[in-house]
């Protein structure tokens, strides 16, 4: 809870810096970076386990052969996947004016912002 409220005020108060949006991330090559994140994030990689083994252990039928070829084309899935966001991510900025980048850091924002103080409500109505 705290940390979605500070990520909501955090990207609503970069998107009034203004220089920063134009700012070139300093990590590296822009789609080595997002895919490298997006390929580690260890909230993805629990979900595509699984879902991934939910649906090699349904549809495989106990038969190793067929499980393999399944989980194989699981991963290939995932690391296309993980290629398509990143590239969106990382070129996105280039295609996009810094209006729109500011207006969408202001409403991940608020979104942000708001599951936070949704949770907090929660979590009162739970205490008391």
């Amino acid at each position: 809870m705290l940390v979605l409220g500070y990520l909501g005020v955090d990207a609503v108060r970069a998107s009034a810096q203004p220089g920063e949006m134009d700012a070139a991330p300093s990590t590296g090559h822009p789609f080595l970076a997002g895919f490298g994140i997006g390929i580690a994030n260890p909230i993805t990689l629990l979900w595509f386990l699984t879902v991934g083994g939910g649906l090699i252990a349904g549809h495989a039928g106990g038969r190793a052969g067929l499980a393999a070829a399944f989980g194989v084309s699981f991963v290939a899935g995932v690391l296309c996947w993980d290629t398509v966001v990143a590239g969106l991510a990382g070129y996105g900025r280039h295609w996009m004016g810094r209006r729109t980048l500011r207006a969408l850091n202001v409403v991940a924002g608020l979104i942000f912002f708001g599951f936070a103080l949704r949770l907090l409500l929660q979590l009162l109505t739970l205490i008391g």
